[in-house]
């Protein structure tokens, strides 16, 4: 994509995202998130309620991130707005010019849906952190294939604690790393382990467990409830079957 059409492409995001900020609130989970922040700043420790050693938050890194509005004064919402938005250009300019670099179709036709569809502007002003997640994801797997591979298996690391599924994207680099150098990235998972154990243990220390409630509660989810979760994840709304070879093709 030239520099004009990538212009162009970065505007229409914003506009985008913006009139949406117009017409969705907050998700409820980010206000979660933020009330840890608070508590972050005011001293009183990682927690919702002071003196109640609880995690709440699926997110606890970006509990961290949510203390830069308040120590700077600036509202959360909408100081977030402004950042998932510059993580979306981030994204935008990772995906044209390291996954869709000389497809200038595949790139107009990414940044036209990446633009307009209605769930991803929802979750961009939604205040939670999938939009950090993303861009931070295709920076590991850009740092990997540009021979960057500790600084890859490490910031993948660190992510975990921005969104679990981390975990997903770092167990498929090793085993691709795997294959293709025909022996086990032992000396990564080394360097990467204190990066996961150390937060892990102090979590375990302070919370009693590494895993949030509300994971804890879904995994004692009813059986109506679990399926019903599988086939949204497995079998989504039809427009995702349409959308599928675009991604097949990139």
């Amino acid at each position: 994509m030239n520099r004009r059409n990538f212009l162009f492409a970065c505007i229409a995001i914003i506009l985008c995202r913006l009139l949406a900020s117009y017409i969705f609130c907050t998700f409820d989970d980010a206000y979660i998130t933020f009330r840890y922040a608070q508590n972050l700043v005011a001293g009183n420790g990682l927690i919702y309620n002071p003196g109640e050693p609880v995690l709440g938050t699926t997110a606890p890194l970006f509990a961290f991130a949510g203390t830069i509005p308040l120590l700077l004064g600036i509202p959360v919402g909408a100081f977030f707005v402004v950042f998932n938005i510059a993580c979306d250009l981030g994204s935008l300019y990772l995906i044209c010019r390291y996954f869709l670099n000389g497809k200038t179709v595949l790139q107009v036709l990414f940044a036209i849906l990446f633009a307009l569809d209605p769930l991803v502007n929802r979750i961009a002003v939604g205040g939670m952190e999938a939009n950090l997640f993303l861009v931070l994801s295709l920076l590991g797997i850009v740092l990997y294939f540009n021979q960057k591979k500790l600084p890859a298996f490490l910031l993948l690391s660190v992510i975990y604690f921005l969104r679990p599924e981390a975990i997903l994207l770092f167990g498929i680099m090793t085993c691709y790393e795997w294959a293709a150098a025909k022996r086990f990235p032992w000396k990564y998972l080394i360097c990467c382990l204190p990066v996961i154990a150390i937060p892990l243990l102090l979590m375990q220390q302070f919370y009693g467990h590494i895993l949030p409630q509300s994971v804890l509660a879904k995994l004692a989810v009813s059986t109506a409830m679990g399926t019903a979760l599988f086939l949204e994840i497995f079998l989504p709304h039809l427009v995702n079957y349409l959308l599928f070879p675009l991604p097949v093709a990139g």
